[in-house]
């Protein structure tokens, strides 16, 4: 598809040329950080990496807190489940008395 050539687009081509410049620029904006000999980062690139990362060390952080939480509110229904059974017991037993 050419836009340019196209008789019914309504878009100029310095419009076109800005919007793709605008487009490119936003896209594939890199930095050189001191030291790194001038390399090329692409930034919008690795701020998009480390976003993940954190967000998947913050997941995997949550799911251990969640896993432990579960494992004490399991211990927790065990350990009321065993003083119900005993205090029904005891019930019991004082009625026949």
């Amino acid at each position: 598809l050419n836009l340019l050539e196209d008789p019914s687009s309504n878009i100029s081509e310095e419009s076109l040329r800005d919007e793709l410049a605008l487009w490119t620029n936003a896209q594939f904006t890199f930095d050189t950080q001191p030291g790194s000999e001038s390399k090329p980062i692409f930034t919008a690139s690795a701020r998009f990496r480390q976003k993940k990362k954190q967000k998947e060390q913050a997941l995997e952080q949550k799911t251990k807190e969640m896993e432990s939480r579960a494992r004490y509110l399991e211990d927790r229904v065990v350990e009321l489940e065993r003083e119900a059974a005993w205090l029904r017991a005891l019930v019991l037993e004082k009625r026949r008395a």
